[in-house]
């Protein structure tokens, strides 16, 4: 029969990782039925524990049946979680089977089949390589240089600002030690006095905000129409420090310190691909003149 033609073609266990891997693709949704309704039961005579249903050529035995039970079940809601991995298990066989029987293009299957098996197989391989082979320290003149080379992808939608702004009850704090290290720019200090008491600040090293959040959280009398710049004052009870190291406006360049991480990430996709096109092209290039090859032109 019909069926014949894919028997032995395709592990059974490959088969459901065609299924996993590729939900997406409903086109093949028939094929996959096929494959797992057909696939070559080599396993049949091996005693593997008691039978838990049967379609046609095709067994289920209870020792194959995998289910992630939750860790505190009845014994009743785990009967039934069984009795319905066994009912789709046998609706799913009774479909594959049908499916045989109609199917005429096998060739058009069969081609479908070996592209997913040697992508699945390719894939596999190129993660195991990568793991075995990548070099993944990314120094500070890694991220320069890309960055330096690809500054016209990285461009700002909104104005952000590098700051330092901290507010303190004037009659509840000695400040001589924070003015001290403020004058000194001992920002290290400064953040962490600031977190343990300050009433309000904003801190955090390399950290841009975006700026209209921070003109809702400054007061008015702190604004100033400049890049960068500093302010030291009493007013209303409360002593205020504030100190602008830098703006960047709208379709500037995004700063560094922004991007980092998704440099990181663009540094370690190229240097994915360009060990995998090095392995290839080296491979083509051993392979390529043997008697194993050859191309009709």
């Amino acid at each position: 029969m019909r069926t014949d033609l894919i028997r032995n073609y395709l592990p059974y266990d490959f088969a459901l990782r065609l299924w996993r891997e590729f939900p997406e693709k409903l086109f093949f949704l028939p094929v996959l039925f096929l494959i797992l309704g057909c696939a070559d039961n080599s396993n049949s005579d091996v005693q593997k524990g008691d039978i838990a249903a049967k379609v046609y050529d095709r067994t289920l035995y209870f020792s194959d049946i995998k289910i992630d039970f939750p860790q505190e079940i009845s014994d009743k809601n785990r009967s039934n979680l069984i009795n319905s991995y066994i009912e789709h298990w046998v609706r799913k066989e009774i479909l594959a089977h049908d499916a045989a029987k109609r199917i005429e293009d096998f060739n058009r299957i069969n081609s479908l089949v070996e592209d997913y098996k040697n992508s699945l197989i390719i894939d596999d391989f190129k993660n195991k390589y990568i793991s075995d082979n990548l070099d993944s320290t990314i120094t500070e003149q890694d991220l320069n240089k890309f960055y330096s080379e690809n500054k016209h992808q990285f461009i700002l939608d909104h104005p952000v600002v590098n700051i330092i702004y901290a507010k303190f009850k004037d009659d509840k704090h000695n400040l001589d030690k924070f003015y001290e290290n403020w004058k000194k720019k001992r920002f290290r200090y400064i953040s962490d006095y600031c977190a343990k008491n300050s009433d309000e600040y904003l801190y955090k090293k390399d950290v841009w905000y975006d700026l209209d959040d921070v003109k809702k959280t400054l007061p008015s009398f702190l604004r100033k129409k400049k890049d960068s710049y500093e302010v030291q004052i009493n007013k209303k009870g409360y002593e205020y420090f504030l100190k602008v190291f830098d703006t960047k406006h709208k379709n500037e360049n995004i700063p560094l310190n922004i991007v980092k991480k998704d440099i990181e990430k663009l540094i370690l996709q190229k240097r994915k691909s360009d060990l995998i096109d090095k392995y290839i092209e080296e491979l083509y290039k051993k392979e390529i003149d043997s008697d194993k090859i050859k191309i009709y032109r």
